[in-house]
């Protein structure tokens, strides 16, 4: 990102360059008005975006695979600072997706890596990324892969 005084500088000079060669544009006029009027108002949405941005890499930071530790988004909200409905606002404005999608994409992913890479038990598997037993792993997995942990393992997906 770039700092907002200079974004607001950049904006400042386009618009009155534009407002010269324009003046009798109307909407340049009103544009150039509220601009020069309200920079409060630019400073705060670039800082608010730029805040946006620092939560998302915080939460993608604990979304490591060696850092999944939970499925709940509250439990990295409280991680963060921030609410969970936060947390889910801000990921869905910039990421487009909320903290849960994005929490179980984590979680397959890891789980498809343990399951291609290693010889690792599956209840072991279940275990690590937080699951309460392997009943509720295996049919978190098919939901979202549409095999079982084990028939991925089997079918070459994630031959060991």
């Amino acid at each position: 990102f770039m700092e907002p005084n200079s974004v607001l500088n950049g904006l400042n000079m386009r618009w009155r360059k534009s407002f010269e060669e324009n003046s009798d544009s109307i909407a340049n006029e009103g544009l150039y008005y509220w601009f020069v009027s309200f920079p409060g108002v630019w400073c705060q949405f670039i800082r608010s975006a730029k805040a946006s941005h620092v939560i998302v890499r915080r939460f993608q930071k604990l979304l490591r695979p060696d850092q999944i530790k939970c499925r709940h988004p509250k439990y990295y909200a409280e991680a963060i600072c921030v609410s969970e409905k936060h947390l889910s606002f801000v990921c869905k404005q910039v990421l487009g997706h909320g903290a849960l999608s994005l929490i179980n994409q984590s979680i397959i992913i890891e789980s498809e890596q343990l399951l291609a890479k290693t010889s690792m038990p599956i209840t072991e598997i279940a275990e690590k990324l937080g699951f309460s037993n392997i009943g509720v792993f295996g049919r978190f997995f098919k939901r979202h892969v549409g095999l079982s942990p084990r028939e991925y393992r089997t079918k070459g997906n994630g031959c060991v």
